[in-house]
């Protein structure tokens, strides 16, 4: 499960495998924005966690998306 999360304004937080979504990015609220993938028996703890620190303004999990022919 991949789980999509964004840092509150001037807020760091230190999450193994979670990867910038735009790194290059100059715009804060894009920069602020991560997404951790994990296996799905652990997803659901951490994204508790996430949804509990003060550091992070919204987590979710990612929505499955997909080319549709």
């Amino acid at each position: 499960m991949k789980i999509q999360f964004k840092l509150r304004d001037g807020a760091t937080l230190d999450v193994p495998g979670a990867v910038q979504l735009f790194p290059d990015e100059s715009d804060p609220e894009l920069a602020s924005l991560y997404v951790l993938e994990l296996p799905d028996d652990e997803a659901a703890d951490r994204l508790a966690e996430l949804k509990q620190s003060r550091a992070v303004e919204f987590a979710e999990p990612q929505a499955a998306r997909g080319l549709h022919q």
